[in-house]
């Protein structure tokens, strides 16, 4: 029982927060690949699905963009009804924690890349 507890972790954090969190962290990538794609030159897209958003100009990416994460967001939020709170949240931090991974590796680029013209 003691070590069921300790696995079962609690989340503090409500499920809106979260599906906000990953909107903006969804958004925040397109925004710094876009960024370092045309105005430094230093990053590539590898989502063959994103190739064609960073083709646009930013205002039309943008939109789209924001259109897509909508979708994907209100697709969690349909899922929420069917699940209890917490095995949702716990689904939640799957793509929360898959996003981490770009922005990480974005930001890490950009330091590397104003250290380098420093």
């Amino acid at each position: 029982m003691q070590l069921t507890k300790r696995l079962n972790f609690k989340i503090n954090f409500s499920a809106n927060f979260i599906l906000t969190l990953l909107f903006i962290l969804m958004m925040l990538d397109y925004l710094i690949t876009y960024y370092g794609m045309h105005s430094l030159g230093v990053l590539e897209e590898s989502n063959a699905l994103m190739v064609r958003f960073m083709k646009l100009p930013l205002s039309q990416g943008l939109i789209l963009r924001t259109l897509y994460c909508v979708i994907f967001i209100s697709l969690f939020k349909y899922v929420e009804r069917s699940k209890t709170r917490l095995a949702f949240q716990k689904i939640l931090l799957i793509p929360l924690s898959i996003q981490l991974i770009p922005i990480s590796l974005h930001i890490s680029w950009f330091y590397q890349y104003l250290n380098f013209y420093s």
